[in-house]
């Protein structure tokens, strides 16, 4: 059984700088309009000692590193918008998307404030309280906050030999109002795969590669792939 509501969030433009700068961030804010279908429920999560296992090995990932592929799908493009770049997190620094084609930026999520840090000083980008909610989870689902995870969605998954799948589907209104569901998809202990459907019409699409555990970053490292916020 599916619930369908319409709810008339408004549109809005971004600043010209994030429209052409190729990220992730540009298309996530670029407008909500969404018709969404919440399931009614989710099946626990079996065997549950597996999915314990990932979780545990997911929540105790300090920081990372790891190329990245995204494909940006729209109803009225008849093929996907791609880019690349490196995904790089630290439990204290935040979450880093270095975009480096067509042009290079850089964005920072920390402390839920979302910063373009391209210039070397992080500035807060200024955007409506829907758009800052969507990124807050993603950045609290790149570094594993599982208490706010599981305060803010329902989850469903299966294991298929090594693979799985992992749904989560929003359970909160103010999360229904911008997403459909955020899609996990992985091998053993890594996250191969994240889909985040905006509505049946939008969604994007991350393929993540050889990950990094806890990479050996020196304070220099740390201040040029995570500048220090002003």
């Amino acid at each position: 059984m599916m619930n369908h509501r319409r709810n008339p969030i408004p549109t809005f433009r971004l600043p010209r700088m994030l429209r052409a700068s190729g990220a992730l961030v540009a298309f996530v804010m670029s407008g909500f309009r969404v018709a969404v279908g919440v399931s009614a429920s989710c099946s626990p999560l079996e065997p549950a000692e597996r999915w314990e296992a990932l979780f545990d090995h997911l929540r105790s990932t300090e920081s990372f590193s790891a190329p990245f592929r995204e494909e940006r799908h729209q109803s009225f493009r008849r093929t996907p918008q791609n880019f690349s770049g490196v995904l790089r997190a630290h439990r204290e620094r935040g979450v880093a998307f270095h975009y480096r084609q067509r042009r290079e930026r850089l964005f920072l999520i920390r402390d839920n404030t979302l910063y373009d840090a391209t210039g070397g000083t992080p500035e807060a980008v200024s955007m409506p309280g829907e758009a800052r909610s969507l990124i807050v989870a993603v950045g609290r689902l790149v570094q594993w906050d599982q208490n706010w995870i599981e305060e803010n969605f329902r989850l469903a998954g299966e294991f298929a030999n090594a693979a799985w799948r992992l749904t989560l589907d929003p359970s909160t209104p103010e999360l229904e109002d911008l997403l459909m569901e955020i899609v996990l998809e992985g091998a053993r202990l890594e996250i191969k795969k994240i889909i985040i459907h905006q509505t049946p019409n939008r969604r994007i699409e991350f393929f993540i590669e050889d990950i990094e555990l806890d990479p050996s970053w020196s304070e220099r490292d740390l201040d040029t792939y995570f500048p220090p916020v002003p």
